[in-house]
Formats: C-alpha cells, sequence, structure tokens
C-alpha cells in the first residue's frame, strides 16, 4: 500500500489529493494543512473559469500546449459536475455573461474560447447599447462558475468517502516525511517561500467585496480588473491584482475604487446589500511549478511532486494540474501502479 502525504488544502491540494486517491490503488493518502475552508485563499475566488494564455504561446510559464491541456482537463471536470445532481451541493454550474476590453490590443491574449460552452465577439452597436463607451471590444461568453466556498467542503467529503485522512497541522519541513511516506505532494501554495526557500513564488494580492444582488444574473469580466460574478448566495465585485503586495488588510482607497467601477458598469449594484470584505495573497509563480524532485536528508530519501504557483488562476487550472500531478505520483512509485481510471 502506498503512504502519500498531499500538503496543503486549498483548491490545488484538494484537487490533486482526490485525483490521487480515486487513481491510485490501495493508496494511502493524507492532506496536511494549517487552513481549511473557508480559510483558505481559493475561497476568495470568484471563480468563472477563463483561462487566459499570453499572445507569445506561453500560459504561466509554461507552453501553450501544456497550459491547454490543463484547462482542458479542468473543464471536462467542472462540466461533468455542472450537468449532474452534484452541481449545486458542488458549488459548481453553467453561466454565462461578458468579457470587455478597454484597449483592442489587449484582444490578443488567446483565451479558451475552444474549450468552454460558447464565445461570440459582440458588434459595435451591442457594445455601444449595453456598456460604457470606455470599452471598446466585447465577447458573450457562456463556461462554468465553481464556487470555492461550497466546491472545497464538496471535495473535501468526497476524499474522506475514499479513505483520505485530515491533518491539521502546518509542516515547517519535508523532513518529517523522509522514511514514512512513499511520496510527497507539495500544494502549499505561498508557503514555498518558507518551506522551501523558494524565491520566485510571488504574493498576487487580491480584494473583493461580496454583495447580496439576486437580481445580477450574468457576470462581468474586464480588462481593467474591474468584474463581477454572481454565485449562488451572493455577488462578488471584483478586484485588484496587487504583486509582491503582502497586505491582508481592507484597504478602503481599493474598496472605494471596486465599488465605482463595479457600479459604473452595472450602476443597480449600488442598490446591493453590503456582506463582507476579502483580502488574500494569490501564489503566483512563473514557470508554475509542477515536477518531480528526489531530495535527501541525512541517509533518508524523499519522492516529492510540486504542484504549486497558479496565481489567480486556481480554480481554472486546479483540476488538470492534478492529474499531471497524479501521474508523476504514478511514475515515482513505480511501474506497479496501474491508475484505477
Amino acid at each position: 500500500m502506498a503512504n502519500i502525504a498531499v500538503i496543503g488544502a486549498g483548491v490545488v491540494g484538494l484537487s490533486t489529493a482526490v485525483n490521487i486517491i480515486e487513481s491510485v490503488p490501495d493508496a494511502q493518502v493524507t492532506i496536511f494543512a494549517d487552513r481549511w475552508s473557508p480559510d483558505t485563499t481559493s475561497d476568495g475566488a470568484g471563480g468563472v473559469f477563463s483561462p487566459r494564455f499570453t499572445a507569445d504561446g506561453y500560459g504561466y510559464g509554461v507552453p501553450l500546449e501544456r497550459f491547454r491541456q490543463w484547462s482542458k482537463d479542468s473543464f471536462k471536470n467542472y462540466d461533468s459536475i455542472a450537468r449532474s445532481a452534484d452541481s449545486f451541493n458542488a458549488g459548481v454550474m453553467a453561466i454565462s455573461g461578458y468579457k470587455l476590453y478597454s484597449k483592442k490590443e489587449n484582444v490578443a491574449a488567446y483565451f479558451s474560447q475552444d474549450i468552454i460552452y460558447h464565445w461570440k465577439e459582440l458588434s459595435p452597436e451591442e457594445m455601444k447599447k449595453m456598456f460604457p463607451p470606455k470599452f471598446k471590444v466585447g465577447f458573450f461568453m457562456s463556461t462554468v462558475l465553481v464556487e470555492c466556498q461550497r466546491y472545497l467542503p464538496w471535495l473535501t467529503r468526497r476524499f474522506i468517502r475514499k479513505g483520505g485522512k485530515l491533518v491539521d497541522r502546518k509542516v515547517e519541513s519535508l523532513q518529517q516525511f523522509a522514511g514514512r511516506y512513499d511520496v510527497v505532494v507539495n500544494c502549499c501554495g505561498l508557503g514555498a517561500r518558507d518551506l522551501l526557500a523558494d524565491d520566485v513564488i510571488r504574493p498576487l494580492r487580491g480584494q473583493v467585496i461580496r454583495v447580496k444582488a439576486p437580481w445580477i444574473k450574468h457576470f462581468y469580466s474586464t480588462d481593467t480588473d474591474c468584474y463581477i460574478y454572481p454565485g449562488v448566495d451572493t455577488v462578488v465585485l471584483g478586484g485588484v491584482k496587487q504583486l509582491d503586495n503582502f497586505n491582508l488588510e481592507v484597504d478602503p482607497g481599493d474598496k472605494a475604487k471596486i465599488k465605482k467601477n463595479c457600479t459604473e458598469l452595472v450602476p443597480s449594484l449600488k442598490d446591493a446589500e453590503f456582506l463582507c470584505d476579502w483580502v488574500g495573497l494569490r501564489p503566483l509563480r512563473e514557470p508554475l511549478r509542477l515536477e518531480r524532485e528526489d531530495m535527501k536528508f541525512g541517509d533518508r530519501y524523499l519522492k516529492v511532486v510540486h504542484n504549486y504557483g497558479h496565481g489567480q488562476s486556481g480554480v481554472g487550472l486546479s483540476w488538470g494540474t492534478a492529474v499531471e500531478a497524479t501521474k508523476l505520483v504514478q511514475e515515482a512509485l513505480g511501474p506497479k501502479t496501474v491508475s484505477k481510471l
């Protein structure tokens, strides 16, 4: 029986743990984490699936085809949940909305229009009728929404039903696993700065407002960092992307900017009931780290699979990178390991 540890209980860690326990025969899988839903960075995510590829053919520092595979595997997973009886409990559902650009050159970035359900460019007449003049180009798209405040507990229950174990403990060193576990999968996100002395990973600060606005049925996402994402119970208004900013306090200036931008785009939001603020540090690494490493502590060896650095695309890429991480785990365990799937 393979003894496997997964570090981290955000959307990447839970997705990886579920993939492993459902794919590796007779594996005993344990998640180690000091933060769990609803207190993870993933819980603050807006959750609309729209992975972005850069114009030079890369996403998060990896080649386009690898990035596309992660995106395709993730969407396939979310689509199957959205069309199942588990959709509501899992917080995964189909949703439609608008992607808007204030600068035409920003459209050059390649989006996943051939992966999601639907993608249609809006005519100039439609843009003038529906949106403020500063937005020059727009698209109507249908994709999936993943509400992590529902999705993470649902993944946790799925993991436990398969026999998975949870340990509420901060991991201070990978050395504690040497000689005790066959493979350790590191999904510690920004914690890699301390755990591994990884100075490539950086905080990408986010701040959002959650409001009650049940009349908002479509999402809105722009190239000005303004977005409006309706969920089951709340609407997320965002946001900011501030690289290397470690501030976890609500910034009044950011909050005022978010409210201003969102109400300019959808004026009825001025009457929305305020629920809460959220601030989090997304773990951004370029390249995203998904690879095997053999480590040595004294006379003991440890096989490690790293899977972290997803930045603001944790939801969009998590299942796809988990699929690849599971394959790396199987390789580390050797040829006798045959997938159940």
